[in-house]
């Protein structure tokens, strides 16, 4: 009996290391078919200085991301501002081990939902946070949009199809993502079903978006947080002499992150620095320009990560125990 937890556990540290396996040859991959000699030149103008700063520039982001975290689940989950704080950093330093951001939701999900309603109900607000999330991409991206069409020359317009193709799919999803819940709401037999099923339930709260003063705080949030990240991207952008723009910039970061969340590497590595490295190709950047500016981008992104989970880690050790379970 005692023996029993072992197989699943190492299932667990195999999914893991192929995940890890998966990144190192994505990463290996894209590094063969790019000129070493002009990635080590682009790398080599980093300046330390810069590169801190640009880590820094994501902290108050993180910050902003635990607000709208407290702000979706405090009234289902009544702990103090500062303990959901200490837990979304923890759950987010965790994620940056597990692809798809899957385990911090799994630690949420299993560190709160005593204090939640039910676990269904608890998934629900992970799920409500998911697509709060999303929209504020969705949001950010056609800010930039809008953005580049109007500040550049129209001789000078030229943005290839896959940012069109993102207007387009953006809008449709922001659009079905805010009449979403008016929809769920209609007494239909069908609709009537779901809502009676635990897994209704998930969906009802995970589409709750709450009143339009609350949305607008969740994305004003969501948008200040995508711009913190996009400056942090162009100041590194700035420091290899590239000229690209902020609305540039924040599509490409957009439509990188969401990539990256195809669950076939740790974090999505390998598959975030190529993607760069292409959509900035696609504006008449070198495979080379991109990619460096990409892997230094997402480096200062996982060093902040990084530091926020050792600031949980401090504020763990400083605060007492709550009603809910340590992390």
């Amino acid at each position: 009996m005692h023996g029993m937890p072992e197989k699943p556990m190492k299932r667990s540290w195999l999914w893991v290391g192929a995940k890890f396996f998966m990144a190192a040859l994505l990463l290996g991959i894209a590094l063969y078919f790019l000129d070493w000699s002009a990635i080590s030149t682009s790398l080599e103008r980093i300046h330390p200085a810069i590169f801190t700063f640009a880590v820094l520039l994501h902290l108050p982001g993180n910050v902003l991301l635990a607000l709208r975290w407290h702000y979706i689940v405090r009234s289902d989950v009544p702990l103090p501002v500062l303990e959901h704080i200490r837990r979304y950093f923890i759950s987010a330093f965790i994620n940056l081990y597990t692809p798809s951001n899957i385990g911090g939701d799994i630690y949420r999900f299993l560190n709160l939902r005593k204090v939640a309603k039910n676990n269904w109900h608890m998934a629900g607000l992970i799920l409500r946070e998911r697509l709060i999330g999303i929209a504020g991409y969705a949001l950010f991206y056609l800010v930039c949009f809008a953005g580049y069409l109007l500040t550049t020359k129209s001789s000078e317009l030229a943005l290839p199809n896959i940012y069109w193709f993102g207007v387009v799919c953006f809008s449709v999803g922001l659009a079905g993502f805010y009449f979403a819940p008016a929809i769920f709401k209609q007494k239909s037999s069908f609709l009537r079903r779901i809502t009676r099923t635990k897994f209704g339930e998930m969906l009802s709260v995970g589409i709750g978006m709450g009143r339009f003063g609350e949305i607008i705080l969740m994305q004003t949030l969501s948008l200040c947080t995508c711009s913190l990240w996009t400056l942090s991207f162009l100041l590194i952008a700035w420091d290899l002499e590239m000229d690209v723009g902020f609305a540039i910039l924040g599509m490409v970061g957009i439509l990188t992150d969401l990539v990256r969340l195809i669950p076939i590497s740790i974090q999505g590595i390998g598959v975030r620095e190529g993607t760069f490295a292409m959509l900035l190709w696609t504006m008449g950047f070198s495979m080379e320009q991109g990619f460096v500016l990409g892997l230094a981008s997402y480096l200062a992104v996982t060093a902040a990560v990084a530091a926020v989970g050792g600031v949980a880690f401090i504020m763990s050790f400083c605060m007492k125990k709550t009603p809910a379970g340590t992390a």
